[in-house]
């Protein structure tokens, strides 16, 4: 590793704040989506005792559950979080984003079926 002598400065009036204000993470753009996002009950307590992003809203739903929204720069880095939930979250919107999770799930599903049968057939 070589540590050089050149230091970057970044030019007047940027603000790391402000290009990666909406990021989930690290990934940004011009065009915020907001992502609504219901919770059971079961994991309620732990979404409303976190701040995930900066730009969250909790909403209590009736039933013990719990509805976040999230105005965030881009859905691609929030998908693996979303599946980590599980069955816990559900996807209200925006609809392609939810379409791409239950498809995600049917796909998962399907190898896990498949591997069953093929156990079963083999066994």
């Amino acid at each position: 590793m070589v540590v050089l002598e050149q230091r970057f400065s970044p030019p007047l009036g940027s603000s790391l704040r402000k290009m990666l204000g909406h990021a989930w993470g690290i990934w940004t753009s011009d065009h915020p989506v907001e992502v609504v996002l219901r919770f059971t009950p079961r994991v309620a307590a732990r979404v409303v005792a976190t701040t995930w992003h900066e730009s969250q809203e909790v909403l209590e739903l009736a039933a013990g559950g719990v509805e976040l929204r999230l105005v965030i720069a881009e859905l691609t880095e929030i998908r693996p979080w979303i599946l980590g939930w599980g069955r816990e979250c559900e996807v209200v919107a925006p609809a392609s984003l939810r379409e791409s999770i239950l498809l995600e799930l049917d796909e998962a599903a399907a190898a896990y079926e498949n591997r069953s049968t093929r156990r079963s057939i083999a066994g």
